[in-house]
């Protein structure tokens, strides 16, 4: 059971996230209070509480929590297409740059607005970009080996991958409906979750972890 525990938010570095347990909770709670629409959250059960998706009919929004400092990493996609990054220490900039999105205030005026966000044009091949970018990123250097090795399964290549807390791999479905995350525990093991399995799966080496990937994409619904 201690295994399947949702990862920790450090309330020293969040303590606003702290307060209502997660994430999510903390981004609903601000939006309620603002009177500001985010869609749809959606995160798996062992990343819940520091890291989440939010969905609407323009595209998602990606954020989590950084580990070594106070920053919500934000990750903008239409289409699987990357379109914004960006990071942010102010929750209510996150709740801000959720809610600009969902109500379609498209990418120029977003730019405008949160100036810490990169803007950029949509790229031919969006997944791949993305793959390519991931790889590239210098801060990747613990879940870079998994990346690779994923990367060369045809299934894992096919969704847009992503990064949340330097050591979490998150895929997205094209729908941006169903999400598998890959976690690089501190003790050297992998663990698979997806939003459609109930309950994660640990494994000892980065094969087996594109292999138990892979086999949880193959029965997605």
């Amino acid at each position: 059971m201690a295994d399947a525990e949702p990862l920790a938010v450090d309330a020293l570095l969040y303590p606003d996230i702290a307060e209502y347990g997660g994430l999510a909770d903390a981004m609903q709670a601000v939006a309620a209070a603002e009177g500001i629409g985010l869609g749809e959250l959606v995160t798996a059960s062992r990343v819940r509480r520091v890291a989440v998706s939010a969905l609407s009919e323009h595209g998602v929004v990606h954020v989590g929590l950084m580990v070594d400092r106070r920053v919500f990493s934000i990750y903008i996609y239409v289409d699987e297409r990357q379109v914004a990054v960006g990071g942010t220490d102010s929750l209510q900039e996150v709740v801000g740059v959720a809610g600009a999105w969902a109500a379609d205030v498209g990418l120029r005026r977003l730019g405008d607005e949160f100036p810490f966000l990169e803007t950029y044009e949509i790229p031919d091949n969006p997944i791949a970009v993305s793959w390519e970018s991931h790889l590239a990123d210098p801060d990747l250097t613990e879940i870079r080996p998994f990346l690779l090795a994923a990367r060369q399964n045809p299934l894992l290549r096919g969704w847009m991958p992503g990064v949340s807390h330097l050591t979490l791999a998150r895929f997205s479905s094209r729908e941006r409906e169903r999400v598998l995350d890959v976690l690089l525990r501190r003790d050297g093991r992998y663990e698979v979750s997806s939003t459609w399995t109930a309950q994660p799966r640990i494994v000892e080496t980065v094969d087996e972890a594109v292999a138990e990937a892979a086999a949880q994409i193959e029965v997605a619904p």
